[in-house]
């Protein structure tokens, strides 16, 4: 606890917002990408760098492009993120302290399949657990990442997992799902079998990483069991964007068989052999009775739902997500207070 106590007192002196910021320019590298994570603008959070600057008398930064570290920045970089962190776990342990018992479930999505799966889960629960309350929070994926970290959130929806995530939280498997390549309803593979390998000579569409962490990277991956390595030329938003641009060229789009529920004119799906790993997130060390019945039911769901839209299903493969942060979930467990 004195340590606790002493990094609030340092961090105190040396601003715990300017700290965080600290955190993500040095994750980022990039003033646009690092105000955008921190809902904040490029001005604003130049200022605040440069005042950190001036109160440790030192420079962080070096501004030559591209953006890097000092030698002063990469010194502080693993100090702050432990003084970060220490904090965060003395507030989560005084708030503890003042609740003897949680009664409400805080849980994070996104709108998709995985949404559809909540509805049927949400409603199990709520017959057997009548003394706990539900929040939903609609809610970017880094975000929920973020708010499980602040224990905001006790559950987060995320989908596919990526790399940075398991960093902070562990990772409980809900199956694995089809991947799927589009192609415009003109393009010459259109109507025809063909599997990934067949796609090495095309040009890709891929999301954007900042909007949908994890699934660039899960992609390439799946293009590298094949073989080759993507050539990406365009980026788009979201899912929907992706969908628009395949279906007025011939690029190529990869997406979980999820997708295809998404209205997509001039688009076709075709389903390939690779599976795509779906999960949900909970805190490091989750181990509440109610957490643990409400991803039960939400396994039970998700498969149902993704059975009755024709989708096959398996558990996800060891490399997707690892074993040991996965947590636990025992059939046996049969309590249902929070």
């Amino acid at each position: 606890m004195l340590q606790f106590l002493s990094a609030v007192f340092i961090i105190t002196l040396m601003e715990f917002q300017s700290l965080t910021e600290f955190l993500a320019l040095a994750d980022t590298l990039n003033f646009s990408r690092a105000a955008t994570r921190l809902h904040m603008s490029g001005a604003a959070l130049t200022r605040h760098i440069q005042r950190l600057e001036r109160d440790l008398e030192v420079t962080l930064f070096d501004r030559t492009p591209p953006l890097s570290l000092t030698a002063a920045g990469r010194e502080l970089l693993p100090k702050a993120d432990k003084l970060v962190k220490d904090t965060e776990r003395l507030k989560s342990e005084i708030r503890r302290a003042g609740e003897p018992q949680r009664t409400v479930l805080n849980i994070g999505f996104l709108p998709g399949l995985l949404h559809l799966s909540l509805t049927g889960a949400l409603a199990r629960f709520r017959r057997r657990n009548k003394t706990v309350r539900v929040r939903l929070h609609e809610m970017s994926l880094r975000d929920q990442a973020s708010a499980l970290v602040r224990e905001e959130l006790d559950v987060a929806i995320v989908g596919h997992p990526w790399p940075e995530l398991s960093r902070d939280v562990d990772l409980f498997d809900l199956g694995s799902i089809p991947l799927c390549a589009v192609v415009s309803s003109t393009h010459p593979l259109a109507g025809t079998n063909f599997d990934l390998k067949d796609l090495r000579k095309e040009e890709f569409v891929r999301l954007c990483d900042e909007v949908w962490p994890g699934q660039t990277a899960c992609m390439t991956a799946a293009c590298g069991k094949a073989g080759f390595e993507p050539n990406f030329t365009a980026t788009a938003a979201g899912k929907s964007a992706l969908l628009i641009m395949v279906g007025s060229s011939h690029r190529v789009g990869l997406l979980p068989a999820t997708a295809n529920k998404i209205p997509h004119a001039g688009a076709d799906f075709h389903p390939l052999s690779w599976q795509v790993p779906c999960c949900a997130a909970v805190r490091r060390g989750e181990r509440r009775p109610a957490v643990r019945e409400f991803l039960r039911g939400f396994r039970q769901e998700f498969l149902k739902v993704a059975r009755s839209f024709g989708f096959s299903t398996r558990p996800s493969p060891p490399s997707a997500l690892n074993e040991h942060q996965k947590i636990p979930l025992p059939h046996s467990d049969s309590s249902h207070a929070a």
